[in-house]
């Protein structure tokens, strides 16, 4: 049964446990009082003091930085428009290369489905009550099972790259043979 004190908190008695409020964290009262405390306001000015002095320098830096990252980003995409360009030129040279390619973008989106398919099993395998009850029963089988949940990250990893670079193979194979898709 519930029996408010003196400040509106609710306790609920228990045979047996120990009475807690049911609030947490800091009550309105308490947060007046430390609104009007000199101590408050003191650090509040001091910490603005603090950011207002290292605001320049903090914008430099993340200008500076920011402007590496972009020409780097350029670059890189540059580089890598240069190379699907020539690679679109050579398959436009020969229909034999075409069709290697599109066997390779095959072969790794059959690859990238054994894949997930892999990792579907492996994290099934995780979940499995039998397997959960053996963690329970043997502390040495969290490592087993540990190092399963990574095979499985790591088969879905490649899996996704694998569809991707498919994905991208099959967009080159198209460009070199004109079509627009």
């Amino acid at each position: 049964m519930p029996f408010p004190d003196g400040r509106g908190t609710v306790y609920i008695k228990r045979p047996g446990i120990r009475d807690e409020p049911k609030t947490r964290g800091a009550t309105v009262d308490q947060v007046y009082r430390d609104f009007f405390s000199p101590h408050w306001w003191i650090s509040v000015v001091l910490v603005s003091l603090v950011v207002g002095l290292m605001t320049p320098r903090i914008d430099a830096l993340l200008s500076k930085s920011s402007s590496r990252v972009l020409s780097f980003w350029r670059k890189r995409s540059a580089a890598q428009a240069s190379r699907e360009q020539e690679q679109i030129a050579s398959l436009r040279a020969s229909e034999y290369a075409q069709v290697m390619a599109a066997v390779d973008a095959v072969h790794l989106m059959a690859r990238g489905v054994g894949l997930f398919v892999m990792s579907g099993w492996l994290f099934t395998m995780l979940r499995l009550p039998s397997i959960e009850l053996l963690i329970v029963k043997l502390p040495s089988f969290k490592v087993l099972h540990f190092i399963t949940g990574l095979c499985a990250l790591v088969a879905m990893t490649l899996a996704m790259s694998s569809m991707m670079r498919a994905a991208e193979l099959r967009r080159v194979v198209r460009l070199a043979k004109g079509d627009s898709k």
